[in-house]
């Protein structure tokens, strides 16, 4: 079964829903040669070959690539939910926005690697349980995230 991806057309569209859904802000593309490169890269099944390879490249793309002028947290969460909604997995999606705000928080403040991400989506596709390592990476990284929001 092969993956059906979303367009930038589609993820143009669902940014915008996402802003006026979610209380607002200032909507508007910052980068879009960013946005069509990554839509392009999770493409490529030599660097991402599961679905939750996939997933874990968009969301980290989207937190730290800043493509948007506003919303680029909600819109990884949104997009990547979306991803895994069209491709015919409901209860990951259901999972995954039940688990993912504070990721993207971490992720956003530079304070969670790619690496750690791509582990917590195969523990979501696969439906497993957070092995401890994993555990310990989003402790810290909530950690690190926690102590530079007390500087501000």
């Amino acid at each position: 079964m092969g993956i059906d991806y979303i367009d930038y057309e589609q993820a143009l569209e669902i940014y915008h829903k996402t802003v006026e859904k979610s209380g607002g802000g200032m909507a508007g593309v910052r980068d879009e040669g960013g946005i069509r490169l990554m839509l392009e890269n999770i493409r490529q099944d030599m660097y991402y070959p599961e679905i939750a390879d996939k997933a874990a490249y968009m969301m980290y793309s989207l937190c730290r690539g800043h493509y948007f002028n506003d919303c680029n947290k909600r819109i990884s969460i949104t997009l990547t939910m979306y991803l895994f909604l069209q491709n015919g997995y409901l209860f990951v999606a259901q999972n995954f926005m039940k688990n993912m705000e504070e990721i993207a928080l971490d992720l956003a403040a530079g304070c969670m690697e790619k690496e750690l991400l791509t582990e917590i989506m195969h523990c979501l596709v696969n439906e497993e349980d957070y092995p401890e390592s994993v555990l310990l990476g989003i402790e810290n990284a909530r950690s690190k995230r926690l102590k530079i929001e007390e500087q501000y």
